[in-house]
């Protein structure tokens, strides 16, 4: 990858996605920063109706702490923004008692050049992978289950877990991050912003 002016020191070191996974030019994974925030909220709003912002899931956005370490971005040789993915924390709720931490993913947003050629899995297989380096989860997501199943999502209603207002159950998904993260306790509980 060429450095310019344009691509923070550092960004050599960081990971390059495989491009025989994703079936595009070369990219480069690296941590999310604020050199890149203008970028990344440019891409979430051409991603996403703005209406979508209504949605009870959007309300983790900005009452819950993000967890830097995971939100990732996939940057062009030129510096530029291709995708990017972030992750809330959240807890896990039974009758106003807290009962389980857990975390939240999206927004997952990818630039239209890039769509439909793996961008979005490597994403989502790196910062799952980090999270469970760092013994996190669960892990929610409202999302295109076609999507999620692939990284071990399922459906978060069959276990008895929902999410308030939320309107489209079939798209509310959770993955156990290591075995043994969800308890019976945890049945019949809605997920909340952390806090």
């Amino acid at each position: 990858m060429r450095q310019s002016s344009i691509i923070p020191r550092g960004i050599l070191n960081q990971d390059t996605l495989d491009p025989r996974q994703t079936r595009q030019a070369s990219l480069c994974l690296m941590k999310e920063s604020s050199v890149h925030a203008g970028q990344v909220d440019n891409l979430i709003r051409l991603s996403f109706p703005t209406e979508i912002n209504m949605r009870p899931v959007y309300k983790f956005r900005h009452e819950s702490a993000r967890i830097d370490p995971l939100c990732k971005i996939a940057i062009d040789s030129l510096g530029r923004v291709q995708g990017c993915i972030r992750f809330f924390r959240c807890s896990i709720s039974k009758h106003d008692r807290i009962v389980g931490e857990a975390i939240i993913l999206g927004p997952l947003s990818i630039a239209a050049q890039h769509r439909g050629k793996g961008l979005a899995h490597q994403l989502i297989q790196h910062s799952l992978a980090e999270a469970r380096a760092r013994d996190l989860g669960p892990c929610f997501v409202v999302g295109d289950p076609k999507i999620y199943r692939k990284h071990g999502f399922c459906n978060a209603t069959n276990l008895q877990i929902t999410l308030d207002d939320q309107d489209n159950f079939r798209r509310f998904l959770v993955a156990e991050l290591k075995i043994g993260q969800f308890t019976s306790e945890m049945k019949q509980s809605t997920i909340k912003p952390w806090g």
